[in-house]
């Protein structure tokens, strides 16, 4: 039973994260990581959340990422960006995870 359960919300996330960062479905697997893998940053990642927030009923003031991506590109200094260097992780299955055990997961410090 935990198998099933763990592919429908896999499923559910995938469909999530394919929709913002417009990678197919079947290109997706749990370790991919949003930021270095996915290329999802400053807008995208509050969409990624505010959608995963709504389908899983999962408060949004429990997801910390902090650390993990960039801030959106100023258009006068897009420098802190470029140089952003992630210092923690956040790969599909911490959100899979997070739903499981009802709780945000620690992530990889990197």
């Amino acid at each position: 039973m935990e198998f099933i359960e763990r592919i429908t919300i896999q499923k559910k996330v995938f469909e999530i994260v394919a929709t913002i960062c417009g990678r197919s479905y079947d290109k997706l697997d749990e370790d991919k990581d949003l930021y270095r893998d996915l290329k999802i940053w400053g807008d995208a990642v509050d969409d990624l959340l505010l959608n995963f927030s709504k389908e899983f009923h999962f408060p949004i003031d429990k997801i910390d990422v902090s650390g993990c991506f960039p801030g959106e590109a100023h258009m006068f200094n897009p420098l802190p960006t470029l140089l952003f260097k992630p210092k923690r992780r956040i790969r599909i299955k911490h959100l899979v995870d997070a739903v499981l055990l009802k709780k945000w997961p620690d992530l990889e410090k990197i």
